[in-house]
Parts: C-alpha cells; sequence; structure tokens
C-alpha cells in the first residue's frame, strides 16, 4: 500500500539524483554572482587579519605611550620626595626656618609626600595596565 507521502518522497529522492554532484558553498556562490564578481571579493577573513594586524599595531603604539607616562611620573615623584640633592623635600629639609623655603617646609611637607604617594600609585596602576596589555579583551579598542 502505497501513500501520498512515500511518493511524495520517492519523487524528491529521483529529483535529488537527477541534480548531479553536489556543489560547495564557494562554487554555490560563484553561480549566483554577477560577471566580474568573484566568492573572493567577499572573503572576509584578509579583512580581518587586516583590522587585527592595525589593531596589535595600536595596541603596541599605546603601550609605548604608557610607558613614556610611567617614566615622566617616576621621574616627577622622585624630584618631588626623592632621596636625592635635588628633590624638593630634601632642599625644604635643608632650609633655614625663618626662611622662604623654611615656611614652605612648615606648612606643605605632608602635602608634597602626599601628591608624590598618590602620583607613584597612579604609577603602578598604569604599570598593571601596561602588564595586562596582551589581555584579549583590550584588543581592537
Amino acid at each position: 500500500m502505497s501513500n501520498l507521502f512515500e511518493n511524495a518522497f520517492k519523487r524528491v529522492l529521483v529529483e535529488a539524483d537527477d541534480m548531479g554532484p553536489e556543489l560547495s558553498d564557494a562554487d554555490a556562490m560563484a553561480t549566483t554572482l554577477d560577471k566580474g564578481t568573484t566568492p573572493s571579493d567577499y572573503d572576509i577573513e584578509a579583512g580581518t587579519q587586516q583590522a587585527s594586524i592595525a589593531a596589535a599595531k595600536a595596541n603596541v603604539a599605546m603601550v609605548e605611550k604608557l610607558h613614556s607616562w610611567i617614566e615622566r611620573i617616576a621621574e616627577f615623584t622622585d624630584f618631588l620626595n626623592g632621596q636625592g640633592p635635588d628633590s624638593v623635600q630634601t632642599q625644604l629639609s635643608k632650609a633655614h626656618e625663618k626662611s622662604l623655603f623654611g615656611s614652605i617646609k612648615t606648612a606643605e611637607t605632608k602635602k608634597i609626600a602626599l601628591v608624590a604617594r598618590e602620583l607613584a600609585g597612579f604609577q603602578q596602576m598604569l604599570n598593571g595596565y601596561v602588564a595586562s596589555s596582551g589581555d584579549p579583551k583590550y584588543k581592537g579598542v
């Protein structure tokens, strides 16, 4: 006993055999394109690679900029509160009490140390960003 669905299914199988070999996705796409257009025109991997290279270059440039900022912040922190003879704190600590520098020393020594400590903290935070610059979440940003 044959039913309607069985006949329809057999007809689909017969038509599938008559269609010839199965085309790949690229070949099927090529049959639908306008003249002069090739499937490689729609290849997104080349664009992805170029974007990836551009993002990597941008990331390297940003890391280099961060290094220059870190260096300048370290120099300024040392200028404010370093142990060398040219630091602000060293010069103020040697100042006579009745001089202009003596007045600054009395009023501002703690503030200078606080600013230097905050700058050093900011410098360490930037170092953390440099260390994580290889993290994939920063790619292409």
